[in-house]
């Protein structure tokens, strides 16, 4: 009985511990991803590269490619019961035709917002490490977190704003 009493004793002592432990442990949050994606520079990045006649064109073509995919789409659904069987194979061509270079643009697009966005995290992520640094030191924060990975957090503790106001104060 004296043993069990013991390690009941010693179970609780070990919890309270624990949690005391955790309540002086200062936590904060933070959204990297909206830090990088609200940064002046980003924004400045992407105003850029919109304004950027290669890439304006490539918008173009795909929007062009977007409607005239509707467009058959449409024909084939109100016309394709009086078509004959070549016309409609012909059809399925000349959509699919339009779809694979749709698709070979949109990536096109992606593998240009993809290398922008490396460039762009190359840039600033130096620059975000002091900063986080700094306020962690001076706020003695003892645990960051991520926020794509927290469930809840109450707004206190979210230091989002503060990086991203002194990132782009630094610009």
């Amino acid at each position: 009985m004296k043993l069990f009493l013991l390690k009941g004793i010693t179970l609780f002592s070990l919890v309270i511990f624990n949690v005391s432990a955790f309540a002086e442990t200062k936590v904060a949050v933070l959204s990297l991803q909206q830090v990088l994606k609200n940064a002046n520079f980003t924004r400045q990045q992407y105003k850029n590269l919109n304004a950027d006649a290669n890439f304006k064109q490539l918008n173009e073509q795909v929007k062009s490619l977007q409607d005239e995919v509707k467009l058959l789409r449409k024909q084939g659904e109100t016309q394709s019961l009086t078509w004959s069987e070549a016309q409609k194979q012909k059809h399925l061509q000349d959509g699919q035709a339009k779809l694979d270079k749709m698709n070979q643009l949109i990536a096109q697009q992606r593998q240009i917002t993809n290398q922008l966005d490396v460039t762009i995290e190359r840039q600033l992520l130096p620059k975000i490490r002091e900063i986080i640094t700094a306020i962690v030191e001076k706020q003695k924060i003892d645990l960051l977190l991520n926020d794509p990975v927290i469930l809840f957090a109450n707004e206190e503790l979210d230091i989002t704003q503060d990086v991203l106001t002194q990132l782009n104060n630094a610009n």
